[in-house]
């Protein structure tokens, strides 16, 4: 009986905390730099659109043609682009719940 309740997990608020706090700015910042992207890469006159996919290849079609890449080569790239920058905010979230 007792090697049942070891096996149960507790989840404390602060993890909890921490976690929707880091998940919140890592969307925010993958939000935020769709936009942005989608905004440089449109007229002025089109409406602003949150399309990812269109992004991607938008940023997979600049590095391909700009560097010379291939195009899976381009595409990757692009997604480690688009993915840094949430990476990045995910541990910043991470860390500033942690000292508060």
């Amino acid at each position: 009986m007792n090697n049942l309740n070891k096996s149960v997990w507790v989840v404390s608020p602060l993890l909890i905390k921490k976690c929707l706090m880091a998940l919140f700015l890592a969307g925010l910042s993958f939000v935020s730099f769709i936009l942005l992207f989608s905004m440089l890469s449109k007229a002025s006159n089109e409406p602003l659109t949150f399309n990812p996919i269109d992004v991607l290849y938008g940023l997979a079609f600049s590095l391909g043609w700009g560097l010379g890449l291939s195009n899976t080569t381009a595409i990757v790239l692009a997604c480690f682009i688009l993915l840094i920058p949430s990476a990045a905010f995910f541990t910043l979230g991470w860390k500033v719940v942690k000292k508060g």
